[in-house]
């Protein structure tokens, strides 16, 4: 089954600008959330973007949301901006859910 039109991909080193879907999916579910599977990553969020970002610096010019195995995470609170970095494996699926995605620029 594919993805609905509430979800996307997210590609690992990112920058992102987020906004809630139209339409959400909240029918569908309870919250915004992202699902990752097979790795370990980060996620950052930030409500101004971020200038000079890199991978270096990305803890320094985002703030931490959380650090997740596999798993489905609930947001409870949406940034303007969010950034996935992995740490560790290879996440085979990371998918957010009821969020409008813009790509900005990818994180190096």
């Amino acid at each position: 089954m594919s993805l609905k039109q509430f979800q996307s991909d997210l590609t690992i080193n990112n920058l992102y600008q987020v906004s809630i879907a139209v339409p959400s999916g909240l029918g569908d579910i309870l919250k915004p959330r992202i699902t990752n599977i097979g790795g370990n990553i980060t996620i950052y969020g930030s409500e101004k973007q971020p200038a000079g970002l890199t991978l270096a610096n990305i803890s320094t010019k985002m703030a931490l949301i959380v650090t997740m195995d596999s798993q489905m995470k609930i947001l409870d609170s949406i940034p303007n901006y969010i950034c996935v970095v992995q740490n560790s494996g290879t996440s085979t699926e990371l998918v957010v859910s009821a969020l409008d995605i813009t790509s900005l620029q990818v994180i190096s």
